[in-house]
């Protein structure tokens, strides 16, 4: 993996260009939020968390995400029709699921906590 920086005089790292003009391309981006003691200890967390998604085959990891989210939309289906309101309702219902499905995903329970701002 290649860190990106910006020298002086240099392009800035946040522009993507590609040699030749192309009518689509793949972006894999490997990200790291931990906090470390030193920017050194950091990159070489990155660095080693890169090679090991870079192992990874994206279009089988897509398909098995893709999948992965069809069976919790499927589980349960809640609709509440009629009024404005009742489209709120299960619009605020799905979000719901959603959210909590998302922060469920490092293995601790997600917490509760009750939304009164629909």
């Amino acid at each position: 993996m290649q860190i990106a920086r910006a020298k002086s005089g240099e392009k800035s790292i946040s522009c993507l260009e590609t040699l030749r003009a192309v009518e689509s391309f793949c972006l894999e981006c490997t990200v790291l939020t931990a906090q470390m003691k030193s920017a050194d200890e950091w990159v070489a967390a990155i660095e080693k968390l890169d090679a090991q998604m870079t192992q990874i085959d994206s279009a089988n990891a897509r398909a098995a995400h893709e999948q992965w989210w069809a069976q919790i939309w499927s589980r349960s289906h809640v609709r509440i029709q009629g009024t404005p309101e009742a489209d709120i309702v299960t619009r605020g219902y799905e979000l719901q699921r959603f959210m909590h499905t998302c922060s469920g995903g490092d293995g601790w329970p997600s917490r509760m906590r009750p939304n009164t701002t629909w």
